[in-house]
């Protein structure tokens, strides 16, 4: 073991003992290979000499995922009838699947159409993939990240969970401007959140109930210019049949 000098972490003056002098413990290294500060925290790695990935359901809850999250192979496109529709399902499987593989030809996805056609199930399976790959994720669903800025403050006193989300190294964003066609103060969020993550190229997956041209009243014109940026991502349109009641029906 080796001393490390006394820092903010440990009572002044005593020296804390080291279990792995190469992150001094703190399990992380900037890509550099050195100990990063904490606003470094989306370029850094785990350390290769100590980490040991917790159990895959710690993952999951750390997540926001529940234990029977979907996988991307649970994504049936033959659900869908031959045509269109199945093109469409086929292409978002493609897209989703390449996104959570960390393709970086696309660091953003975002799938539009109406509910029941499989944006959910794709949203929580590529968040479900990450987390089996050990990679630091976020699901969240348009509602909660809703409440959540309901809860705090106002435009004038961010909250540090909005930067947490903010700087989530991988952010699925499931039903995007969800609550925010009659609250200002939502879709000025959704724009910051937008606004952070596009200027970071930090790898995002949305989701969205409306098409492309129905959800600018909602987030604004300036969050879907982000969204159509082809050199960042795409936009991929899911005009699919609604696949619930035939599940509920057991068809």
């Amino acid at each position: 073991k080796a001393s490390r000098p006394p820092t903010t972490n440990s009572p002044v003056g005593f020296p804390v003992e080291m279990e792995c002098t190469t992150c001094l413990d703190t399990g992380w290294l900037s890509l550099g290979g050195v100990v990063p500060a904490y606003s470094d925290f989306p370029e850094m790695q785990r350390c290769p000499d100590c980490y040991v990935p917790p159990p895959i359901e710690t993952r999951l809850e750390w997540a926001g995922l529940n234990p029977d999250a979907p996988r991307l192979s649970d994504f049936d496109v033959t659900k869908q009838p031959a045509g269109p529709a199945r093109a469409d399902a086929i292409t978002a499987l493609e897209a989703v699947a390449g996104w959570a593989n960390r393709d970086d030809e696309n660091r953003w996805v975002t799938l539009v159409g109406y509910p029941g056609t499989g944006k959910t199930m794709l949203a929580k399976a590529a968040a479900r993939h990450l987390c089996e790959n050990d990679v630091q994720c976020l699901y969240l669903p348009g509602h909660r990240f809703e409440r959540q800025i309901r809860a705090y403050g106002s435009e004038d006193d961010p909250d540090a969970w909005f930067e947490q989300v903010a700087q989530t190294r991988y952010l699925i964003v499931d039903d995007m401007g969800a609550g925010a066609r009659d609250n200002e103060f939502g879709r000025s969020r959704w724009g910051m959140l937008v606004d952070d993550r596009y200027d970071a190229r930090l790898p995002t997956l949305f989701t969205t109930n409306v098409t492309a041209e129905e959800i600018e009243p909602v987030i604004g014109a300036r969050v879907l210019s982000r969204l159509r940026d082809t050199e960042l991502g795409l936009i991929v349109p899911m005009r699919c049949e609604d696949v619930r009641p035939k599940l509920a029906a057991g068809g």
